[in-house]
């Protein structure tokens, strides 16, 4: 599944999903803080006036060179028109791991300001967290038919 279908269907996916390996599609972002993959969705997932990235962050430890263009052969493009134009050009990627999220998602006053921050994962504090079993496969940004 691709991060908007994973945003779009979390509120409805059962508990089963959890904490079983699935395989997200992306786009792979990756900084000193950590990685994850992200995507523009059209529809935002929320808790109140929060709005979550749309993103799950990756965790990566276990994997040594978790990077390969072959790892993940099964894996086609997500279809084109589920890609937002923001997105052409950027580097995509497919991560097979455990999916964990939080039990409630949650957001809270973080400063003087009133702003709302996310208890998620990672640095970006995304809803979910991919605990990568596999390679990431990386591969071409999907094309325009």
């Amino acid at each position: 599944m691709t991060v908007c279908e994973f945003m779009k269907e979390k509120p409805a996916l059962s508990a089963s999903i959890f904490a079983h390996s699935v395989v997200i599609i992306g786009i792979l972002v990756q900084t000193p803080q950590g990685k994850w993959l992200e995507q523009s969705c059209s529809e935002p997932l929320k808790s109140g006036d929060f709005v979550w990235p749309a993103a799950v962050s990756l965790d990566v430890q276990g994997v040594q060179n978790p990077f390969n263009n072959d790892a993940i052969n099964f894996m086609s493009k997500p279809p084109d028109e589920e890609i937002d134009p923001k997105d052409r050009g950027r580097t995509w990627a497919a991560a097979y791991g455990r999916l964990d999220e939080r039990e409630h998602l949650v957001a809270a006053p973080c400063g003087d300001d009133g702003k709302l921050c996310g208890h998620g994962f990672g640095p970006i504090s995304a809803p979910a967290q991919l605990t990568v079993v596999r390679r990431i496969r990386i591969f071409d940004e999907p094309t325009t038919k």
